[in-house]
């Protein structure tokens, strides 16, 4: 939507969000691993260590824990080797090829951790931090980038919020039935018809345009607008937001002037009764403010009262 030769900044501020993310990680013991003479144990600490499910690992176990030939002749698949290793172990230990942990774990510490230790002294050695992510296809790579510094652009944060407003109304819906408004950081909205089921109304919305702007970025400043879908986004989601209100046949009095609903009934932030969204909650119940449990007291009552007068009856019979 760029043009194809385009990157887009997922992130950028302190480096100090990577502090540790890499090495130490206490889970990793290269003097326990040098210590295990049998491979079903060597392989069960790898995993405990986190080390294992690399490229790198399997090829190192290729080496050092080969799968015996008599297990391929079996038509044992590799995979199925390593994941039971202790089995085959206890049953075909003669066929195993002598076991050096101390060699293997070099190995590892050369091909595994020693990447993560000079990752992480990377990230510690450089204050600030931007992450970059792009599909170009071979297709579209007709020119090399180039990167420049731009101390002007501000820091972009990689975490994005949007405030969930459940619509109960005064009892009107369960918690699930009800419409919901996402409000997004920007002051925009977008409507869902159901909280408890996929958007319905959605074309006009995932049709759209994934790319909101772009910009020929420069040493300085902003840089050169290159696209920029705004209108067309906005357009899109209030066509969406009136396709919900239809859905909803809201009343006119519930309609902004662009057709989209408004709050036509008390908002109420999300604040489910035993509902979705509060753990081991499994029903739909909703309210609002501290007076929306009367249904639900009122059919416990309704609840107690046939008990009671079903006790009566069969004390009377």
């Amino acid at each position: 939507e760029a043009g194809g030769n385009a990157f887009i900044a997922e992130y950028a501020g302190t480096a100090r969000i990577l502090d540790r993310a890499l090495w130490p990680d206490p889970r990793v013991d290269l003097t326990v691993l040098r210590a295990l003479a049998a491979p079903p144990s060597y392989l069960q600490a790898l995993i405990f260590q986190g080390l294992n499910g690399s490229s790198q690992l399997l090829s190192l176990l290729r080496t050092y824990i080969p799968e015996p030939q008599i297990l391929k002749d079996m038509g044992i698949p590799e995979g199925t080797f390593y994941a039971n290793n202790a089995l085959y172990w206890s049953q075909y230990r003669s066929a195993f090829a002598p076991f050096d942990p101390a060699k293997l774990t070099d190995e590892i510490d050369r091909a595994i951790v020693a990447p993560l230790r000079d990752g992480q002294t990377l990230f510690d050695a450089h204050p600030y931090l931007t992450r970059l992510a792009t599909f170009i296809s071979p297709i579209e790579m007709t020119s090399d980038p180039i990167f420049i510094f731009n101390s002007d652009l501000p820091p972009l944060s990689n975490v994005h919020r949007a405030t969930a407003r459940i619509q109960c109304g005064d009892q009107a819906y369960t918690y699930c039935e009800a419409p919901v408004r996402y409000d997004l950081p920007g002051g925009q909205s977008i409507w869902q018809e159901h909280y408890c089921s996929y958007p319905s109304k959605v074309g006009e919305v995932i049709d759209g345009p994934s790319l909101l702007a772009a910009y020929q970025r420069a040493e300085g400043g902003d840089g050169t607008p290159v696209a920029d879908n705004t209108k067309l986004i906005a357009g899109g989601v209030m066509m969406h937001n009136q396709a919900v209100a239809a859905a909803l046949a809201l009343p006119p009095t519930a309609l902004m002037p662009d057709g989209s609903p408004k709050a036509p009934i008390a908002l109420a932030p999300m604040n489910p009764v035993n509902g979705a969204g509060v753990a081991g909650g499994g029903g739909c119940g909703c309210r609002l403010g501290g007076g929306a449990g009367a249904p639900m007291a009122a059919s416990a009552l309704a609840l107690a009262l046939a008990a009671a007068a079903l006790a009566r009856r069969r004390r009377q019979r």
